[in-house]
This record gives structure tokens, C-alpha cells and sequence, in this order.
């Protein structure tokens, strides 16, 4: 039987996933019903976006059930060496960079950009260790959530007042752009929740 067989994979997945189960018809009106169960793995290695495994069960013509399985990953290009943060660089600068409010009057200005330099080791490390930890943003079409107009900018330099050897700038779309220190593109990566914590962490303390 169709269902009691997508069951069977539904209650026994991998070790440690959370199967999501769904159904349709495969090669559209009038085709076959099938049910997939997807799992999705955790704890993916460096230079994988994701990777799942796909469990298909359609009825056969003759009687029982056909299974398929497929492993699915998206890769990552791997990260330009150039993208990351230099040892030598001992101090960092993050900024806030808003271009306007979503309000009345629309294109609003608002006051100047605010910006935090860090020289406290320790934090300045913590910057690093979350910027060198980025991926390489996937390429092609991907969903991009609501962009505020605001820039958070890190950027890291040898010394204070020194032009940044590199800056990366996040903002919408969970992407974080990075450049050299003339400001010629060197990689787009995907932001992520070490990253953004570890910059808003710096904001935090400056405003208490």
C-alpha cells in the first residue's frame, strides 16, 4: 500500500532528521501519485549548502509500491583566500549605515552614519573568527527578505585610522559583500547568526 509504505520511511529516518512528508501527482494531469518524505541532513561540512535525501513511493501498475531514493546537495564555490581577515589586522570599525526610513515623508534623511572602532583584542577576534566562518553565498535566484535600507559594515585594518584591508557589508537578502581595500569586489557570502551576533554584540556595548 502507498501510504503504509511512506509511512515506513516517515517513522524510520536517518539519525537525526525530521523527515517532512508531502504528496502529488508526477507527470501532470492523469500521471502517478506519489508521496515523498524528505529528509533534510544536519551538521552539513564546509562548502555545502544542503544535502537531503528523498524518499519517492508511487503505486506500480501491476501491483505494490515503486520506491526511489535520491541524495540531493548544493555546493558552494569555495571562499577566495583574499576574503579573509589578515592576522595583522588588530583593529576593526563597525558601522551603521542607514540611507532612509520607510515612513512619511518617504526618503527621509536621517542623522550620521554611527560607527564603533574596536581595539579590545578579544572582540576583535571574535569580529575575525565570525567573518573568516562565512560561506560563499549560493549562486542563482534565491528568496530575499525585506531590505530596511540599513548597512552594517566590519571592517578591519593594522591600525586605527589605517584604510581597512578588508570590509564586509551586510544587509538585505542575507548576504554579506566584501571588498578590498581600494573597494574592488572580491566575494559575496551568506550572512549568519555567529556573524550578525558577533557585530551587534559591539553595538550593544557601545550604547550602554
Amino acid at each position: 500500500d502507498l501510504r503504509d509504505t511512506a509511512r515506513f520511511f516517515e517513522r524510520h529516518p536517518a539519525a537525526g532528521v525530521t523527515p517532512r512528508v508531502d504528496s502529488g501527482v508526477a507527470g501532470g494531469p492523469g500521471g502517478v501519485t506519489e508521496r515523498w518524505v524528505d529528509e533534510p541532513l544536519g551538521n552539513l561540512p564546509a562548502g555545502v549548502e544542503s544535502a537531503q535525501l528523498l524518499v519517492s513511493v508511487a503505486p506500480l501498475p501491476a501491483g505494490g509500491s515503486g520506491i526511489r531514493v535520491d541524495a540531493q546537495v548544493t555546493w558552494v564555490a569555495r571562499r577566495p583566500s583574499s576574503s579573509r581577515v589578515p592576522a595583522r589586522d588588530r583593529f576593526a570599525v563597525v558601522s551603521v549605515l542607514e540611507r532612509f526610513v520607510h515612513t512619511e515623508p518617504v526618503g527621509q534623511q536621517l542623522p550620521p552614519p554611527r560607527q564603533v572602532v574596536v581595539t579590545d583584542p578579544t572582540e576583535v577576534q571574535a569580529l575575525r573568527d565570525a567573518a573568516n566562518g562565512l560561506q560563499t553565498a549560493p549562486r542563482g535566484v534565491t528568496s530575499c527578505p525585506a531590505d530596511t535600507g540599513t548597512r552594517f559594515v566590519v571592517a578591519f585594518a593594522t591600525s586605527v585610522g589605517s584604510p581597512p584591508d578588508v570590509s564586509f557589508r551586510a544587509g538585505g537578502c542575507d548576504q554579506v559583500f566584501v571588498t578590498s581595500a581600494d573597494g574592488r569586489p572580491i566575494a559575496v557570502l551568506a550572512s549568519d547568526q555567529a556573524f550578525v551576533s558577533a557585530y551587534q554584540s559591539v553595538l550593544d556595548r557601545s550604547t550602554r
